[in-house]
């Protein structure tokens, strides 16, 4: 390959690598704000599980996820909001068991307390999630990083060709 191609594919690469390192750090700040939102009462309107399936290539590669749909309402300043965001963790990661336990923490026709963005009150959830993707993405940086600079570096490397 020309030295000019690992040049610039060590570069794109090494460029990824930092927008995903940024990616991760936007990701842990949005989850810590998200913790110094306000609450607001919230009535539980209706909680079920919606299955899907992926869509893969093969039928043995397919799965099923399971999804949970939810439906609050909650007053933030005397303006009525209906709500469906359950948690900003990854919805399709989980099993229907996993869902259904999660579930059962908000029965419906209840009163749950639904956290709120207080500069755009319709954004709301009602778990903070456990989850969050930033972590992993600035644990995956470095390495891609690291391999974006090793292919630049090759680009670099003499061709092999014997002085003479």
């Amino acid at each position: 390959m020309a030295p000019f191609v690992h040049r610039w594919c060590g570069i794109g690469l090494a460029v990824t690598g930092c927008f995903v390192f940024a990616a991760g750090w936007r990701d842990l700040g949005r989850a810590r704000e998200r913790t110094r939102w306000p609450t607001a009462r919230g009535l539980m309107r209706s909680a079920t599980i919606r299955s899907t399936r992926s869509v893969g290539g093969r039928a043995y590669m397919s799965r099923v996820y399971s999804i949970p749909d939810v439906r609050y309402s909650y007053v933030v300043a005397g303006t009525s909001y209906e709500g469906s965001r359950l948690t900003f963790d990854a919805p399709n990661d989980r099993t229907r068991a996993e869902v259904e336990r999660r579930l059962a923490a908000f029965p419906v026709g209840e009163s749950v307390s639904v956290r709120y963005d207080p500069a755009a009150p319709a954004q709301a959830t009602l778990a903070l999630g456990d989850n969050p993707d930033g972590p992993g993405l600035m644990i995956l940086s470095p390495f891609i990083l690291f391999c974006g600079l090793l292919w630049y570096s090759l680009g670099r490397a003499p061709s092999g060709r014997a002085a003479g």
